[in-house]
């Protein structure tokens, strides 16, 4: 059982049998609905009871009326022949990376190469959000852009309008609507990919109110990475600044901001859970 607070929280449809409940598995934005039951106990009541193996016993298509097929009721007969499948096949390896953006932009290559490397993710394309009026910031995602242009990785831009920094309760208003709304964009644009979602690298108050989207937004986990040595950490520090970052040619900026010249076995990455609130 990999996820099982993931399976919980996209229960649609209860279905009872002697010694089986069956629920569909139902994903936002999706049509298509794996029909399933768990052991040694029912999925609903982890976690005060454990929940071990997901059984699979078909496939439903939602219809535009709201209806399925097949239904429920039609699939449940046909348990006893159905194989037992892993719960990894319901869980893409498919992902659009979006990383709320401070002055570093290694923090977005860092997060991306990790997540190609360390969860086996097929990331694209690589989003930024970032305070549109603050130069320094934007900067780095304009080194960003010309960077992954440079290596055919897809890049988006997604600047917060008006927006200098998240220094007021206004400002942190604005920052948490707009993710949410982004949130919302790449759900609905890209229905069939994870939603990667960085915690680390904004500005002063974006990590919380990161979380906070993530858990209204229904994002089952946020990555945080971080640099393991300190010594390497302060040599990244200067050498991967803004400042140290311009004294580079690209292509050594880009053999720094991509892990290329590093001990890659120093970069850490952190799935962090996320409990919904919504």
């Amino acid at each position: 059982m990999q996820d099982p607070d993931a399976l919980k929280g996209h229960i649609h449809g209860t279905f009872g049998a002697t010694n089986k409940t069956f629920h569909f598995f139902k994903l936002r934005r999706t049509v298509e609905r794996p029909f399933y039951y768990t052991t040694p106990n029912p999925i609903h009541l982890f976690p005060q009871r454990p929940v071990e193996s997901v059984i699979i016993c078909g496939l439903s298509v939602e219809q535009p009326d709201g209806t399925y097929d097949p239904p429920g009721k039609v699939l449940q007969e046909k348990v006893e022949t159905d194989p037992y499948k892993h719960l990894s096949v319901l869980i893409t390896d498919e992902a659009v990376l979006l990383v709320p953006l401070g002055e570093s932009p290694m923090v977005a290559t860092q997060t991306y190469i990790l997540l190609k490397e360390r969860e086996h993710l097929r990331v694209s394309p690589l989003i930024v959000l970032y305070p549109e009026r603050h130069a320094l910031i934007r900067h780095s995602t304009d080194l960003l852009e010309g960077l992954c242009n440079r290596r055919s990785i897809p890049f988006e831009k997604r600047p917060i309008r008006g927006l200098n920094d998240i220094d007021s309760k206004s400002a942190c208003e604005t920052y948490r609507d707009e993710l949410l709304r982004t949130i919302y964009d790449l759900q609905a644009r890209y229905p069939h990919k994870q939603i990667a979602l960085s915690l680390s690298g904004g500005r002063k108050g974006m990590s919380a109110l990161t979380l906070f989207a993530a858990q209204y937004a229904g994002i089952n986990r946020v990555y945080h990475t971080l640099v393991t040595d300190p010594g390497l950490e302060d040599q990244i520090e200067r050498e991967c600044s803004l400042k140290g970052l311009a004294r580079l040619t690209p292509t050594e900026q880009a053999e720094r901001l991509f892990l290329e010249i590093y001990d890659r076995s120093q970069f850490a990455l952190f799935p962090l859970p996320v409990i919904r609130i919504k």
